[in-house]
């Protein structure tokens, strides 16, 4: 079938387009002829930020590569769902493109920031200015396994992002553009990993609230396809209000899940191979992000959504979410809950108001019903 065909019901994603029924490509102006929802689900989806793999940057440290063909779908999967709970956090959900610089409908009150200055965090280039560039993540990541050339796995992908917020890497850039943004990574070394809300709080810091973005990798089965049993979670958690989206995929093949329509989830595709655009000089694949500013926005935002059955996932996946207010996420705290109770035995997230205190064995006795312990 058609890639980019769809098929009822609606799709539900986390953006106010939920009567949506048909998809068309890129953001052209609606014809006479165009149905009205047709056109709602372009704009709707028009807006969504898409990273491709590049060839032509600058080498990333030793291993001298200056593309991420072959390798590289995971990190650009992760700079996919970043850059879109940045321009959600910028400009609202409401926000949609329509050809024109920061011309918008329902903006947030952060919307005179540009869609070039968002952009430009993610241009390949290792200088401190493009923080969430590849040549950025892999250093950050490099503690944690992170080697050019070679495949990235969503979990140590997450670890990354989190030490790249949470140490300042990020908040050059967040404070240019005047509106920090916090991380809080739920990660366990094993099993099942809980979700504190103690610890959102304390991610968000104490007061004033902090925007607060959300990452839980999970892994759901070791086969190559997630365990059936939770399929209906991952619907679910996609339709979810502050959901910010997935980054998951097929066996060996990342993309960034946006939304679902039915038993289906609708994804962008990183695989498709651009030339790279940084800042500052012309070079090999590269382009005058000044003069060319527009192009190269153009650039950056999809034309086409794909879709897959969600059983065929990998099992391996990160889940996003995105808190502007402590009620947001307060809000998400108990829809998880409610998801929790509904599958005890297999749920993706446990959660828990605070961790429980570390118990202290020194006190205890070795004697237990008439046995020495040595």
């Amino acid at each position: 079938p058609n890639p980019n065909a769809f098929l009822p019901p609606p799709p539900k994603a986390s953006d106010p387009c939920s009567d949506i029924t048909q998809s068309t490509r890129s953001h052209a102006a609606p014809s006479t002829d165009t149905p009205p929802k047709t056109f709602r689900f372009t704009s709707c989806f028009a807006r969504y930020e898409q990273t491709n793999k590049h060839s032509g940057f600058s080498p990333l440290g030793p291993s001298l590569l200056t593309t991420d063909a072959g390798w590289g779908c995971t990190i650009r999967s992760g700079q996919m769902l970043l850059l879109n709970c940045l321009f959600v956090h910028f400009k609202g959900r409401r926000w949609r493109r329509s050809g024109a610089e920061d011309k918008v409908v329902g903006a947030g009150r952060l919307s005179k920031v540009k869609e070039t200055d968002v952009l430009s965090m993610f241009f390949d280039s290792p200088s401190p200015k493009h923080s969430l560039s590849i040549h950025n993540i892999v250093r950050e990541g490099a503690s944690f396994g992170i080697v050019p050339g070679h495949w990235v796995g969503p979990y140590v992908l997450c670890q990354t992002f989190n030490k790249i917020f949470n140490k300042g890497g990020n908040s050059r850039a967040a404070e240019f553009l005047e509106a920090p943004i916090a991380m809080h990574l739920v990660a366990e070394a094993g099993g099942i990993p809980t979700l504190y809300r103690s610890r959102g709080y304390e991610a968000a810091g104490p007061s004033p609230w902090k925007p607060l973005l959300t990452l839980i990798p999970v892994t759901l089965g070791v086969t190559p396809s997630i365990n059936p049993c939770y399929v209906p979670q991952i619907l679910t958690v996609l339709s979810m209000p502050q959901s910010v989206g997935i980054i998951g995929g097929k066996p060996g093949s990342s993309v960034y899940v946006i939304g679902r329509q039915s038993d289906r989830i609708l994804y962008l595709d990183p695989h498709t191979l651009k030339p790279c655009y940084s800042e500052g000089g012309k070079g090999q694949g590269t382009t005058d992000a000044q003069g060319e500013g527009e192009d190269i926005a153009d650039s950056y935002f999809c034309d086409a959504i794909h879709h897959m059955l969600c059983g065929k996932l990998d099992p391996s996946l990160a889940l996003g979410f995105y808190c502007r207010t402590k009620e947001d996420f307060n809000d998400l705290y108990g829809r998880l809950e409610a998801l929790a109770t509904k599958h005890p035995t297999t749920s993706l997230v446990s959660l828990a108001e605070e961790p429980q205190p570390e118990k202290d064995y020194n006190g205890l006795s070795t004697e237990i019903e008439g046995f020495q312990l040595y």
